[in-house]
């Protein structure tokens, strides 16, 4: 079976999004610095088979199609090698098996038999990796239908793919003909033709044979693409794991081999899993750094900008809800900040900037010094209406802490300045009246 489909990869993505984007924006952070420069990532870096398979010309020969499939199953140099050195020995034996077959159909069905004699054990949804079928024996449809690609391959029969919505297995050219060969069974040579199939398909795989007259739920695919099912699967395995850095290096070589509109939406969802569970970590510097990097490495091809502005816009909060109004200022006024978030939300965030450093003033006793703040910031970012009220609170508060001392001439000019920021103050203009009229008494 076909592990991956683009609806199971948006659930994962949305159910780790929501949690990220309604319930994370406000939540405290872990402390963390502003940053600049890009650090490279690894897993953006695709597979070289990927980049050296997406230049060549089908049909690619079988070593490099054995190469790629370990390459693309995650095999390590150990574990390839000890695969190779197996299916090497299954390879000679086949062939020896079958000297004296000339008949291809006789040929391509003797393959499959093979496979299931003296490879495959038993059928596993998850198995998709080649490396470890050819360990344990254990398979899906896409670790089986690349063995048997490889093996009718190697006795010069001309062998593709076929996909279904949710599952792939193989077509064979014999004598002018496409046959299908269902890899999954043993009976899967020409399916539809074979009741001791129909009988056993469905109740190993829970899968049902798309005939070759059903155009529309099927269709026919290269080596390439075939392969490609493997890192689908990997990035598929990965996600529903929550290993979502995992999945980031197969997303992006399979978009490599391939370049579809279908690898771009699947690498594009791999990037957004990884930004969203990072958030969901706290973790905004790396996540911000991510962002960059892909932004960097694939800004014309995928649109993570809203990833990125969530990203961006958490850290910032994180940074103001653990009282780390230096640090958030400091990454407001950074360019990349300036470009990821729109206009109004980092007005917004520069807006909560400037009322924490008020109030850090004005806890201390100092509401001149937080109105001078406010004042300041007006300048910079405009007559914003929180701010303008912001700074009329603070002034009348230092206003009505001079006028119950007696001070009304002090606490006149005071408002004098306050208006000559806030001339349109009510609250500030009645306070000057109160001044006015404490210094007309006090001169009686």
């Amino acid at each position: 079976m076909l592990i991956f489909g683009e609806s199971f990869v948006m659930r994962k993505r949305a159910a780790v999004s929501a949690i990220l984007f309604s319930s994370l924006i406000f939540m405290q952070a872990i402390s963390a610095q502003a940053r600049t420069g890009i650090t490279p990532v690894a897993e953006l870096t695709p597979l070289p088979l990927s980049q050296q398979l997406s230049a060549m010309r089908e049909p690619i020969p079988v070593e490099t199609i054995v190469d790629a499939a370990l390459g693309f199953s995650g095999a390590s140099d150990s574990a390839a090698a000890a695969a190779k050195d197996r299916l090497s020995g299954l390879l000679l034996r086949f062939r020896s098996e079958v000297a004296d077959v000339s008949d291809q159909s006789a040929l391509a069905e003797r393959a499959l038999t093979f496979l299931h004699k003296n490879l495959f054990t038993s059928y596993s949804v998850l198995q998709t990796r080649v490396d470890s079928a050819l360990e344990t024996g254990v398979y899906n449809c896409v670790s089986s239908a690349v063995l048997y690609l490889i093996l009718a391959r190697s006795v010069g029969l001309s062998v593709g793919g076929v996909r279904t919505s949710d599952h792939a297995f193989t077509s064979v050219l014999v004598n002018g003909q496409q046959i299908d060969v269902e890899t999954t069974n043993p009976f899967g040579f020409n399916p539809g033709a074979k009741k001791d199939f129909t009988d056993s398909f469905g109740r190993i795989t829970g899968y049902t044979y798309v005939p070759s007259g059903n155009y529309g739920d099927r269709r026919a695919i290269g080596e390439k693409e075939l392969l490609s099912l493997i890192l689908y699967n990997r990035v598929s395995e990965y996600t529903d794991g929550r290993s979502f850095r995992d999945a980031l290096q197969p997303a992006v070589s399979a978009f490599t081999l391939m370049g579809s509109n279908e690898t771009r939406q699947v690498m594009t969802l791999a990037f957004t899993n990884y930004i969203a569970w990072l958030g969901m970590r706290q973790e905004f510097p790396q996540a911000v750094q991510f962002t960059e990097a892909v932004k960097a490495s694939f800004g014309g091809i995928v649109n993570i900008d809203k990833s990125r502005k969530d990203m961006y816009h958490n850290w910032i909060v994180s940074l103001l809800d653990t009282r780390q109004i230096s640090d958030a200022d400091v990454l407001l006024a950074q360019p990349a900040t300036r470009t990821a978030l729109d206009e109004e939300d980092w007005t917004a965030l520069s807006v909560a900037v400037v009322q924490r450093q008020a109030q850090a003033q004005g806890d201390n006793g100092g509401n001149i010094a937080a109105a001078a703040v406010v004042a300041d910031a007006l300048k910079r970012l405009g007559r914003q209406p929180v701010l303008l009220q912001t700074y009329e609170a603070y002034v009348h508060n230092a206003f009505i802490m001079l006028f119950n001392t007696r001070k009304a001439v002090d606490a006149k000019a005071l408002i004098d300045q306050g208006l000559a920021v806030y001339p349109e103050s009510r609250m500030l203009q009645q306070d000057l009246d109160l001044a006015r009229k404490a210094i007309r008494d006090s001169r009686s």
